[in-house]
This record gives C-alpha cells, structure tokens and sequence, in this order.
C-alpha cells in the first residue's frame, strides 16, 4: 500500500447479500479510525509545536485498536452470513467443511468410541447433519478473536479463499500492525524506563496511520475475495 498521511477511504460494497453486513462494519471501523486520527490532529493544533501528548498518543492507539476491532467483527460476520453458501457452492469451502468434520470426529473427549468424539457425532445427527456441521465449524471460527495472521487465514482457508493472492498478500503485510497492536491490547505500550518522565512507547503518527490502514484493507480484501468465491 503506498503511504499515506490519512485514513483510507472504503471502497465500494461488495454485490452479495452476504457480505452487506460485513461491509458496514467496514464502513464503522474506516469512520472511527477516521475521527480518532481528526482527535489527534486537533489537540495537536491547538497544543503547536513540540511531541505529541499523552492524550494524543493514547488517540493514536485507539485508532489501531478500533481498526482491529473491526476487521475481527467484519471477517466473523463473512462467516457467519457467507460460509454457508460457499461450502455449498465453492470445492475448497467444502472440502475446508470435510476436513473440520473429520478432525472434530477425532478429537479426543471423555465421550471418545473407538476413537470417535461419539458426542459430536450425536449432535450432528440429531435434525439436519450438515447444517448442524456447519454451525459447529461456524461457531469455531467465531469462537475467538481473529487478531494475527495465522487466525485470518485460517478463516480464508475455511472460506474457500486462501488461494485468492490480493488476500493473501494483504494478510501478510498486516504482521507489524497486529504486533503494535497485541502489544497496546496486553501491556498497555508500558516501557518502563528508569529516569524518564514518560514510561509508554510512544509510537509514531504515520506508523500508526500505516498500520490500521493495513488492517482495514484486509477487512475489505477479505470481502472483495468472498464476493469472488460466491
């Protein structure tokens, strides 16, 4: 992505039914990066010369955080509202839908038959077996937080696009944004230094403007490769 001093602006929503969910999450994540940037550029003003504030600081790291935020409720809402129809319709999508069915079978529980997981097997057969499949993998992938590469593609891979390499290739340049990220989500950027007055690592405006744009276009890459796979 070339640099940039602002917040990317959305593209334009995808067609699918499927992904209009998706996409005003989308939408909410690009508007309140957008305001947090807006924030720091005030105060900054109002300030004049010199670092930026505490306060600004903390703006600029809410801003990544929300971005994240938003790509973990964008790429979980594809999954809810697309994936039952790509693993109806899209080879790799269902043979993504086999391969958990066939690993869930074997994990092992106090409930294992020959090496069979006879609970799951059981709730799968009670009603609509592949609907209640679909739910358990639909649950998994929901079930915490899509916030590192490993976690997004894995969900791309259960949706049928891993081999989409626009998506691929945005996934991977978001490496840096997720580890700036873990690092406000667990520890706060605390950087404790003995004799200095600020105890935080004070991160950089355009680097904090770089990475959330970097998450945000995954958010949208992640729909533009669904709406390819529907």
């Amino acid at each position: 992505m070339p640099a940039t001093s602002q917040i990317r602006k959305p593209g334009a929503c995808p067609p699918a039914q499927e992904l209009q969910r998706a996409y005003q999450i989308v939408v909410y994540a690009h508007d309140t990066a957008k305001s947090l940037l807006a924030g720091f550029n005030s105060l900054g003003a109002a300030r004049g010369r010199g670092a930026p504030s505490d306060e600004q600081q903390d703006l600029l790291r809410a801003m990544l955080m929300f971005a994240g935020a938003g790509l973990d409720a964008c790429a979980q809402q594809v999954v809810r509202d697309a994936l039952p129809q790509l693993v109806t319709s899209h080879d790799d999508a269902r043979k993504a839908l086999i391969g958990f069915a066939a690993r869930r079978l074997r994990r092992e529980t106090e409930s294992d038959t020959a090496g069979i997981d006879a609970r799951f097997l059981a709730e799968l057969l009670i009603g609509k077996p592949e609907e209640n499949l679909i739910e358990a993998l639909i649950d998994e992938l929901t079930g915490s937080s899509m916030q590192s590469v490993d976690e997004l593609k894995r969900v791309a891979s259960h949706l049928g696009v891993i081999g989409d390499k626009s998506l691929v290739k945005a996934i991977d340049g978001t490496r840096e944004a997720f580890r700036v990220r873990n690092r406000i989500a667990h520890d706060m950027d605390i950087k404790i230094t003995p004799g200095r007055g600020r105890n935080r690592t004070q991160r950089a405006r355009a680097d904090m403007v770089r990475d959330t744009n970097n998450l945000l276009e995954v958010a949208e890459a992640l729909g533009e490769a669904v709406q390819r796979a529907l």
